[in-house]
């Protein structure tokens, strides 16, 4: 059940469309703007990003006997965080299936992982830290997604959150540091089992958005690796395609230009290099540096649009962290990292480098 090498999945198009198809939301979405819903579904498959979920209505509870082998896992690769401290410094990747099954309003989500102990949270001992998973969600339309560390001033994102042996909550945050509780949504209910090797989890709610697709990201702490906090393996921005929802052209095309690199990552590595990036980002070969965030896995888990953005406005969002900003005469924060005068293609080349950092 828990396996970490990559598995080649069959297309999900083929499905999603007949969904799409049967309800009427494909139409809805030609309607809009014209013929071009099915173009953009098929990019952003190609892209690697959708996950697709499966019709219910209505949904079963989640210690329903529920036959989920009946689904097609997705996997999701999670990458150790090491952009903000204290984060997981040399932490390996870990993959996730994931699985899921959703009605009009409410989402059951099965997540299986692997996990050499059980670790339940225990209050009797500080020193011993639980296991947990996270799911967060985007709540607003905007295509520009926020930041996958938790969201961003302005831009919340909502989350499940499990921790073995204490159950779930519904929380919000708008970046590192900001959890909270969330009164706008209930907790979901879970249902957890740990095998010989991995946890299967199970979890069931209102859907936190009428977004379709839903963005959704996968968070994981090991408690025998001493995880809290930041302290966590996360993966990137995935599509979920909801069933019986309209998909709405504008925003799928505005996915697509988020997802979308084309530039050339042998000359964005020599441009690396030529801006002297390895001074201030940690990447592959080169002495580490721990004055901006780590670059190494930079492709696993930002979108190029996010790359872009953080290349031709390194201010308009500044990743939480000590030293990695300065404050203006206005009181302002601004970016250590300088606003490099680059070309749109060098730039391009500059994010399909970086694109290309997995881990």
């Amino acid at each position: 059940m828990f396996h970490s090498k990559q598995q080649k999945s069959a297309s999900l198009l083929g499905p999603i469309l007949g969904a799409l198809l049967l309800c009427g939301a494909a139409q809805a979405g030609r309607a809009e703007t014209g013929l071009g819903v099915v173009p953009a579904l098929q990019e952003l498959e190609r892209q690697g990003r959708l996950i697709q979920a499966k019709a219910s209505a209505p949904l079963p509870s989640a210690s329903a006997a529920i036959d989920w082998d009946q689904i097609a896992p997705q996997r999701l690769r999670l990458l150790a965080q090491d952009s903000v401290a204290p984060g997981l410094e040399g932490g390996a990747a870990v993959d996730i299936q994931l699985r899921a099954l959703a009605s009009e309003t409410e989402l059951a989500l099965r997540i299986d992982w692997p996990d050499a102990q059980e670790d339940p949270y225990s209050q009797s001992h500080t020193d011993r830290f639980a296991d947990a998973l996270a799911v967060q969600f985007v709540t607003d339309p905007d295509p520009d997604l926020p930041y996958i560390g938790m969201g961003q001033p302005q831009r919340p994102v909502a989350l499940w959150y499990w921790q073995a042996g204490r159950g779930t909550q519904a929380l919000t945050a708008q970046g590192f540091g900001s959890l909270e509780p969330n009164p706008a949504m209930a907790a979901p209910e879970a249902l957890a089992e740990y095998r010989a090797g991995g946890w299967s989890l199970v979890l069931r709610g209102a859907l936190p958005a009428t977004l379709n697709p839903l963005p959704l990201a996968l968070a994981r702490w090991d408690g025998a690796g001493q995880g809290r906090d930041g302290r966590k393996q996360l993966s990137a921005w995935h599509l979920l395609v909801l069933p019986g929802r309209a998909l709405a052209e504008t925003r799928l095309q505005g996915l697509v230009e988020q997802g979308r690199s084309a530039g050339d990552a042998s000359r964005g590595a020599r441009l690396a290099r030529e801006q002297g990036c390895v001074a201030c980002h940690s990447l592959p070969g080169q002495t580490p540096s721990r004055i901006g965030p780590n670059l190494a896995q930079a492709g696993g888990l930002h979108w190029p649009g996010y790359l872009r953005q953080a290349i031709e406005r390194p201010s308009a969002f500044i990743v939480p962290g000590a030293g990695h900003a300065i404050m203006d005469p206005q009181g302002g924060a601004r970016s250590l990292m300088p606003q490099l005068p680059l070309s749109p293609e060098q730039r391009d080349d500059l994010v399909a480098y970086l694109r290309q950092l997995v881990e």
